[in-house]
């Protein structure tokens, strides 16, 4: 049974009585040029959120004035075309976990990896497969290994290989972000935690895409507590995807806030930040699109009229520089503002309120279009204020039932599914993709009008209740 947080009686108890330790500071790896750093891993089982922590940003953009030249030059025009890639269908099988890449930048890229025994382990890679003259290596021998890759070509296909004791991982290969400012596309899901079966035939649908990266809404896991679960669950279905897309994944309730998220995740976050939690509340920049991503099971709502840490830094990350720059402003969590599906035979879920409440109004305030959540086991697409409502929460989850007839909902398909998107210079596409390979919804955006739905299905033959035919914009 899900848990319903009563997020504003709990904000108050848990912002008098939380409290939080200091995470391991990382350690230096080994260092064949250009220069990268190992980032370690985290040992030990964090604590409750710190909401007394100090506030901090990763995303704001500083402007040097004596720079007018740099400063002041217009960025590349935005490509028209908008590339699928050609990514791989084969999982390898080499170590536990991995490897997979995390956390990509137009510069940058993390590739992670989990061994049954410490090994000291190398990345080799390089432009071209045949000559991986680049390598970096771990500092000394780990189990869960976590290698970033720096100096890199933005939109570059890169070849990687890993060394870990006397095993040798298969030749993979990722693309770096693109610069800011030019289109890509992603592919999107939440709930996949009890039907590993169904969630690899979405996979293999992904690949099949040829996305840059992934998002996702969390409960990717039906206990975080529990270690097996991760490979179970989501890195062993995910293997061929993960080997080549960067995910970024929000943290569910599912998920426990467990150690597990913190050690095979790798996500932007303040690097003095006294939070670690600040790994599961962040936000990034990918080719044209600003994310921002929240955890709904956290303090993330003012108490009355004060802010806490993590408000104020939604507060400022939605009126940020990066957030204003880019061409598409995306926000995500597990649990969406309303929902019209819940557990069947439990009808007593509609919504968060304090994402209705809080969230909602400060993206449609700021211009965002799209708000992805799950926690909901169905597709549900809503328009309320100028806000696009995306709930994709059918990875693998039992599926939900029609509870409520919301006016703002106008396609409720209870079905396990995913979405693929393209970002382009001017226009957004989204696609829903049942597990039968059925494009079930779509619909197209203008950047410069965030709400307004310039083409759209869903198609007409979806059984009852799919499309209510009363939906309107509130």
């Amino acid at each position: 049974m899900r848990t319903i947080a009563l997020f504003l009686l709990l904000s108050v108890i848990a912002a008098c009585g939380s409290s939080s330790d200091e995470s391991d500071a990382a350690t230096p790896g080994d260092v064949t040029s250009p220069e990268v750093t190992d980032l370690g891993s985290t040992e030990d089982q964090l604590p409750a959120t710190d909401t007394s922590s100090d506030l901090a940003s990763t995303d704001l953009v500083s402007v040097d004035l004596d720079q007018e030249t740099e400063a002041d030059a217009a960025p590349p025009p935005c490509l028209d075309e908008i590339p699928q890639l050609s990514l791989s269908a084969e999982a390898d099988l080499t170590f536990d976990l991995g490897p997979y890449v995390m956390n990509a930048t137009p510069e940058s890229m993390v590739i992670m990896w989990r061994t049954l025994e410490p090994c000291q382990g190398t990345v080799h890679y390089g432009t071209d497969d045949l000559a991986l003259d680049l390598s970096v290596t771990d500092s000394t021998a780990l189990v869960m290994h976590e290698l970033l890759l720096e100096e890199l070509a933005a939109d570059t296909r890169y070849a990687y290989q890993v060394d870990c004791g006397t095993k040798t991982s298969k030749v993979h290969h990722f693309f770096t972000a693109p610069n800011p400012g030019q289109p890509f596309r992603f592919v999107g899901w939440g709930d996949n935690q009890s039907g590993p079966e169904i969630f690899t035939g979405l996979v293999e649908q992904m690949v099949e895409y040829g996305p840059h990266m992934a998002i996702g809404v969390g409960d990717h896991v039906s206990a975080g507590s529990q270690t097996e679960l991760w490979k179970l669950q989501l890195f062993g279905p995910g293997r061929p995807l993960f080997h080549q897309v960067p995910f970024f994944a929000a943290m569910g309730n599912h998920e426990e806030n467990g150690i597990d998220y913190y050690q095979l995740f790798s996500y932007p976050h303040p690097e003095d930040a006294e939070d670690p939690y600040h790994e599961s509340y962040y936000s990034y920049t990918y080719g044209n699109a600003f994310f921002l991503v929240i955890n709904t099971n956290g303090i993330f709502v003012p108490v009355g009229d004060v802010d806490t840490p993590v408000s104020a830094w939604i507060k400022e990350q939605v009126s940020s520089p990066a957030a204003k720059a880019a061409t598409w402003r995306f926000a995500y969590a597990h649990e969406p503002g309303h929902t019209e599906n819940w557990s069947p035979g439990s009808c007593n879920f509609d919504g968060n309120i304090s994402i209705g409440a809080f969230v909602v109004p400060l993206l449609e305030e700021h211009d965002f279009h799209i708000y992805f959540a799950g926690h909901t086991h169905a597709y549900e697409r809503s328009l309320q204020n100028g806000l696009v409502q995306i709930i994709t929460g059918g990875g693998g989850g039992h599926l939900d039932e029609k509870c409520f007839d919301l006016p703002q909902t106008t396609v409720n398909y209870q079905e396990h599914h995913y979405v693929q998107v393209e970002a382009g210079c001017e226009t957004l596409r989204l696609e829903a993709v049942d597990q039968f390979g059925t494009l079930f919804d779509w619909f197209e955006l203008s950047a410069d009008q965030p709400g307004v739905f310039t083409e759209e299905g869903p198609l007409e033959d979806l059984p009852e209740p799919i499309i209510n035919t009363a939906a309107t914009d509130l």
